[in-house]
């Protein structure tokens, strides 16, 4: 990986305007989340996250850090889900190529998912102009495709 890149789980469906704001993001790291907290009634696995503050209601244009990520967080303690979309940029991929490194080279890491290196990088000071992982928010406009009811609801999106 070099320059900028952008990772995208192969299996989700998301509105346009998704990878807009991403692709539109200056920071380092930035990490698309979903505030909606839909996986607790859903009784699903997420990536869970800790935001620098929770989904806005209305019209906000704050910027928002990631201060954690790992499907360990408590309910009352999570903001929402990483929903498998990042974008890196210049400083930012070489700092994710150190940790993704790290943590392969570590026991068990092998077995340890992305969400772990994101996890890692929240806990880091930041970049060299003191940038942590920026948040975008979003609710709802995804789907994460694990069964044919999840295409069939894909269409909605």
């Amino acid at each position: 990986l070099k320059g900028d890149v952008v990772i995208a789980y192969g299996d989700i469906l998301y509105k346009r305007y998704i990878l807009h704001e991403l692709m539109a993001s200056d920071a380092p790291i930035t990490v698309v989340v979903d505030g909606s907290r839909a996986f607790l009634e859903e009784g699903k696995k997420a990536d869970r996250v800790k935001v620098s503050a929770p989904l806005p209601e209305g019209f906000d244009e704050s910027e928002y850090s990631l201060l954690g990520m790992s499907r360990e967080i408590p309910d009352a303690e999570t903001q929402g889900e990483w929903i498998g979309l990042a974008r890196l940029r210049g400083e930012g991929t070489e700092r994710f190529l150190n940790v993704f490194d790290e943590i392969l080279a570590s026991d068990g890491g092998d077995q340890l998912s992305l969400s772990a290196v994101f996890d890692r990088l929240a806990q880091q000071p930041g970049d060299s102009d003191g940038n942590s992982i920026r948040v975008i928010y979003v609710q709802r406009d995804w789907v994460d495709i694990n069964s044919l009811a999840d295409v069939a609801r894909g269409g909605a999106v």
